[in-house]
């Protein structure tokens, strides 16, 4: 199969719909996914894995801990969920994406053994086992992988014994499929944790602390709370701050803004240090340089300073609060002109809640998705609770708006879904 052809299969499958019966009780499974990567050799098992769950951040934990081992000399996959603009995103080694011939190949391969399954397998199944097969291929000494949705029934959970497991924040989200508290969704993110599985955790509830570490203790592994950074510092060309690793207080640079990244950061340096204790060659300065390599698309990214532009997938509570502390602290007092776009199975009256008194003007957006919620409707919800709001007619639309209605002293941002930002960050 060439590239097309990958992307027209993928096309024509019926969209993965999770289902509970209750929350916490789901009717899925990972039986398909466990008989297709058989047939590919258990490629999950022939590179040494760390395994990334939670709510937020762990896509960025995920490329800060990859770009460290690279900076180490380790050949590094990573595989990470959603894309924003071409599938072969998903898959990279060393920070570069796959290329789509090497997609179409290693992808292709999946899919002819996925059609001879009795039941089909879904685009992140078939994505998933196709990851693990192309490390395999390229003989990576080491993959990183961020969990697609919750934890334990989640495709990427075939792996037998992760290096490592690794926890962010947890907070409600798909609270309809994964459970309505904090305590059920951490114990479904919680299935990764296999026998004798060491365990990093981000500062979350005590009562998600608790589990994990119960859930730990009981595997055989040790738990380590990932360390908190101190004196962040952050502007837009970037944040500094300073973090413990292996005892001593060290200096880091980040390349991206935000007063969340360093905390994201401080898991990935703990990490590294955990796996250092495994055996891995990694310096302070691995990890200094690691960080500062990484640039995250569509997380506080800054498109334009002249009005400032930023772009947030920001797209559950826990994240849009992170957002709104960061442009507090670096923007005190000001208002700004939000562009937002949300799926309609979201608690997006929640989500969005913190924006009301930041916004001085807002212009909705339908993401392409199945499951957004129209701009139209997303607008009048925004009315409804005395926002000054328009529906736009595209993403075109609301970033020609946004600009035509700022001044020069002006922030716009555009958050909600990432859903809409690969086409947002096409225009820049």
């Amino acid at each position: 199969m060439n590239y097309v052809e990958v992307n027209k299969y993928f096309n024509g499958l019926k969209p993965f719909v999770p289902v509970a019966v209750m929350p916490g009780e789901l009717l899925f499974d990972l039986d398909t996914v466990r008989v297709l990567a058989g047939k590919l050799r258990d490629s999950q098992d022939k590179t040494p894995c760390v395994h990334i769950t939670g709510t937020n951040g762990k896509g960025s934990v995920a490329a800060f801990l990859a770009s460290v081992l690279e900076s180490a000399g380790y050949k590094t996959g990573t595989f990470s969920s959603p894309y924003l603009e071409n599938r072969t995103e998903q898959i990279q080694i060393n920070g570069t994406d796959i290329s789509e011939e090497d997609f179409a190949e290693v992808t292709g391969d999946v899919i002819e053994q996925a059609k001879t399954l009795s039941a089909e397998a879904s685009e992140f199944e078939i994505t998933t086992v196709a990851a693990f097969e192309y490390f395999s291929r390229q003989k990576c000494d080491i993959a990183v992988i961020e969990v697609g949705m919750g934890g334990e029934y989640d495709a990427t959970n075939i792996i037998k014994s992760p290096l490592l497991a690794v926890f962010t924040t947890i907070s409600l989200e798909h609270s309809q499929v994964l459970g309505d508290s904090l305590e059920a969704i951490a114990k479904v993110k919680s299935g990764i944790i296999k026998k004798k599985t060491d365990v990093v955790a981000m500062d979350n509830s005590d009562e998600v602390l608790k589990l994990l570490s119960e859930k730990c203790g009981y595997s055989g592994g040790g738990f380590t709370k990932a360390s908190v950074p101190e004196n962040i510092k952050c502007g837009l060309s970037g944040t500094e701050f300073d973090c413990i690793f292996e005892g001593e207080t060290e200096h880091f640079s980040l390349s991206s803004p935000g007063f969340y990244q360093p905390f994201n950061a401080g898991a990935a340096i703990t990490a590294a240090e955990i796996l250092k204790g495994k055996g891995f060659d990694i310096s302070p300065e691995n990890v200094r340089e690691g960080l500062l390599k990484v640039k995250r698309p569509a997380r506080f990214e800054v498109l334009s300073e002249n009005p400032v532009f930023i772009a947030d997938g920001s797209h559950n509570k826990g994240a849009i609060d992170a957002i709104v502390h960061s442009l507090k602290e670096m923007f005190p007092g000001k208002k700004y002109i939000f562009i937002t776009g949300v799926l309609r199975d979201k608690d997006y009256g929640e989500m969005l809640e913190p924006l009301m008194e930041l916004g001085k003007k807002f212009f909705t957006v339908t993401p392409h998705n199945p499951r957004a919620l129209p701009g139209e409707k997303l607008a009048y919800l925004l009315l409804g609770r005395g926002a000054d709001a328009d529906a736009c007619e595209s993403v075109k639309d609301a970033v020609e708006k946004a600009f035509a209605t700022a001044g020069k002293d002006d922030v716009i941002v555009a958050l909600g879904s990432l859903y809409y930002m690969g086409e947002l960050r096409k225009m820049f």
